[in-house]
């Protein structure tokens, strides 16, 4: 069966209340399972081409929604790593600055 999304799956910031529909969706392929067990075989190959169509589809979703919010937490690192990196790089200069007017007050031989 398909991996059902649990109420923590979110698009963009809006989180998804799947809760609700997970029963749903769980029951509407029990249902089509069903009717493909009573079909033809014609029917039954068609619906059940459908079953793995949209079991894929639904795994297809999940994997994707881990991906993006996976990205948004390896963004929110990098930024985090990269005003450290800005921050330590604006000390240098002013280090470097500072070295500068000590040479510059600093009378020659």
């Amino acid at each position: 069966m398909a991996h059902i999304l649990k109420s923590t799956d979110c698009v963009g910031n809006r989180p998804l209340d799947m809760t609700a529909d997970a029963d749903t969706q769980v029951d509407g392929l029990e249902r089509l399972a069903e009717l493909a067990r009573h079909a033809s075989p014609e029917g039954r190959a068609r619906l059940e081409n459908t079953i793995e169509v949209i079991a894929r589809s639904r795994q297809t979703q999940s994997m994707t929604l881990k991906t993006v919010q996976q990205v948004k937490e390896e963004l929110a690192l990098v930024e985090q790593i990269t005003l450290v990196a800005e921050a330590h790089n604006m000390d240098e200069e002013r280090r470097s600055s500072a070295e500068l007017h000590i040479l510059k007050d600093t009378p020659r031989k």
